[in-house]
């Protein structure tokens, strides 16, 4: 209730009817018992809960519209992803890769992987996981490493696939890859695995050839 008075040469009037009293103690009691303004006083409160209730739906509307825009920008982020490692694919020509070949690099590969090597309660640190993604991931049938670290500086990544087409990997690129797979693959066997930029340079160290087109 708006208690709120008007004083004008001793005399408080109310807000709602405009009636005038000598003391704020009798203004009170006025617009306590009034039924003109208790009315207007209810009326009052309705208003300001609908103007609360109106802001919030507007409030949950921008939310919603800001949780699609997100949620389209993430898909167009994933297909421009794509895209750019689609252009990063040339013919395998006359470059030479000194390293064995075919490589199929991608999460699904490595996740199974993962789930057939790995056993409940295993602990695995950078160097170790870096280790077994070299054999388990990157190695063929022959024993031979399918894929080196061309620029130990940048950690660039190249390898061949089974259409004979050099594929090039980034850090980031690699790091994504085994990160996506750890945090599937950990809650589902309870194991722990610990990925950063160590295993990355750890992987680039282990695969780097020098002087590779």
């Amino acid at each position: 209730m708006d208690i709120s008075s008007i004083e004008n040469e001793g005399k408080y009037y109310c807000t709602y009817c405009s009636s005038k009293f000598s003391s704020k103690k009798i203004l009170l009691f006025h617009m306590k018992t009034n039924k003109e303004c208790i009315n207007s006083i209810q009326k009052e409160k309705i208003g300001e809960q609908q103007d609360i209730e109106s802001d919030y739906n507007k409030l949950l509307h921008k939310y919603k519209l800001l949780k699609k825009d997100i949620k389209e920008k993430e898909e167009k982020i994933r297909e421009l992803q794509t895209e750019l490692n689609s252009k990063k694919k040339r013919p395998y020509n006359n470059v030479v890769i000194a390293c064995g070949k075919p490589l199929l690099l991608n999460e699904e590969i490595v996740y199974d992987r993962m789930k057939n090597n790995f056993k409940k309660g295993d602990i695995l640190n950078d160097g170790q996981l870096a280790l077994w993604f070299l054999k388990n991931i990157c190695t063929n049938e022959e024993g031979k490493v399918c894929i080196q670290c061309t620029d130990l500086k940048r950690k660039v990544f190249k390898y061949i696939d089974d259409n004979d087409i050099i594929q090039v990997k980034t850090k980031d690129d690699i790091m994504m890859l085994i990160t996506g797979c750890k945090n599937k693959i950990e809650d589902e066997l309870n194991i722990k695995l610990k990925v950063s930029n160590k295993f990355v340079n750890k992987l680039s160290t282990l695969t780097y050839i020098e002087r590779v087109s």
